[in-house]
């Protein structure tokens, strides 16, 4: 009896199993004429002899290689070299196993509409993978490598518009998004790199470009194993922005956003190779309470550019007063700054803050706009001209000029004087 049960379960295990898969082949999209499958386990994507074409009815030797744009469904079954430029408008479905290695000078552009079954893809030096669709890794699949520039070509570029998903191979030594040398993401502002997968760079010089209003960490947010190194960064969202969390001693920050970027906790830079963090004409960083730090004795620098806003909840303000080649107080606490005198300063604290002594060029203690949102007081370290205007002038304790333009007046004698 216990054996006809065993069989029983057997065979109901069986059906089950037979059921499922007549399901999941269902589902698969139908063949079509014009769709291109690989015949071979390596080639190059140009070459017709590792192609195969449906006719219809069934599968033949193509006589060319695919189109771009491509308007059918592209199977890719094997190893692939991707040696010129693709575009897929409809959809390309990687097997288990299947790996596109995109080189130099080439591009895979996924189109608003397309769909992309993700295995492996390798985007080279000089090469970039554009995505404005959709793209799925595959079970126990999904890896995107950025290879390393050498001194010879471009960057390997990922251009990320739309949405990826990529939950990881369960393979300890790969990486969901591996980001090499040099390598660099762009991230639009409705983007995202999301799934279960693992997110790595390397600590050499990685760039991000981030329009998301979640800076970094929306931009990609896998949540499995997660380093970032040294990086550079461009904030250059239209909505107001935060960073997310940024790597250790990072090589730039460049803030482009005109409605602001804020700091979500502390941010070091690299001492020793001229880091920067560059706030644009135009643009607005808030550094709310926390500071930018680098070493004594390094080269790290801070600019606030002509008609740039920085804002400040430190208690200690902005300073330029420095120790050991390093600006020691305040919430810029680089080994340079340059503070220019056309751009506008913010204090929003909540208890009461020093404006620090930061010096301002070409003018000297001089500001655009000065704006005073914090109700517990803002104290002048040092007299200050403003040249725009001034907000929340109830808090400000201390010496301010506005410089006063008379185009025309009329002059009024007091009696017995004369003008």
């Amino acid at each position: 009896m216990e054996k006809i049960m065993n069989i029983h379960t057997w065979n109901l295990k069986a059906i089950l199993a037979l059921l499922l898969l007549t399901l999941l082949v269902g589902l698969l999209p139908a063949q079509q004429a014009g769709d291109y499958r690989t015949k071979w386990a390596w080639g190059t994507f140009s070459d017709a002899n590792i192609w195969e074409v449906h006719n219809g009815s069934a599968w033949v030797s193509a006589h060319d290689a695919p189109a771009s744009p491509f308007l059918g469904t592209l199977y890719m079954n094997h190893t692939l070299v991707l040696d010129r430029s693709l575009t897929i408008s409809n959809r390309l479905l990687m097997a288990p196993g299947a790996r596109m290695e995109i080189v130099n000078g080439s591009k895979l552009e996924i189109t608003a509409d397309a769909y992309v079954a993700l295995n492996e893809v390798m985007v080279n030096a000089g090469a970039q993978l554009e995505n404005y669709g959709s793209i799925v890794s595959i079970p126990n699949g999904g890896n995107i490598t950025l290879q390393y520039q050498d001194t010879n070509a471009q960057p390997a570029v990922l251009l990320n518009m739309a949405s990826i998903v990529l939950n990881g191979d369960n393979q300890s030594w790969t990486y969901s998004l591996d980001m090499r040398d040099r390598a660099v993401l762009i991230s639009g502002e409705n983007a995202s790199i999301s799934g279960t997968g693992s997110f790595k760079t390397t600590d050499q010089h990685v760039r991000f470009e981030i329009a998301n209003q979640g800076g970094l960490d929306e931009a990609v947010s896998l949540s499995g194993y997660r380093y970032v190194g040294p990086a550079h960064y461009l904030f250059n969202g239209t909505q107001p922005q935060v960073t997310g969390q940024l790597g250790e001693r990072n090589f730039s920050i460049t803030i482009a956003n005109p409605s602001s970027v804020s700091l979500q906790h502390n941010v070091s830079l690299n001492p020793w190779e001229n880091a920067t963090v560059r706030v644009m004409p135009g643009a607005r960083l808030r550094l709310q309470d926390y500071v930018i730090i680098s070493s004594d004795w390094g080269n790290a620098s801070f600019h606030l550019d002509p008609g740039a806003t920085v804002s400040t909840a430190h208690p200690d303000g902005i300073s330029s007063e420095e120790v050991n080649q390093r600006i020691y107080i305040g919430a810029i606490q680089t080994n340079q700054s340059s503070y220019s005198s056309q751009a506008n300063y913010v204090f929003d604290g909540t208890t009461i803050q020093q404006s620090g002594n930061f010096v301002t060029e070409p003018d000297p203690n001089t500001v655009n706009n000065l704006i005073v949102n914090n109700t517990a007081g803002l104290v002048l370290t040092n007299p200050i001209t403003v040249t725009g205007t001034v907000q929340g002038a109830q808090n400000i304790q201390g010496d301010y000029t506005l410089p006063i333009t008379l185009s025309s007046f009329t002059a009024v004698p007091l009696s017995g004087q004369s003008v």
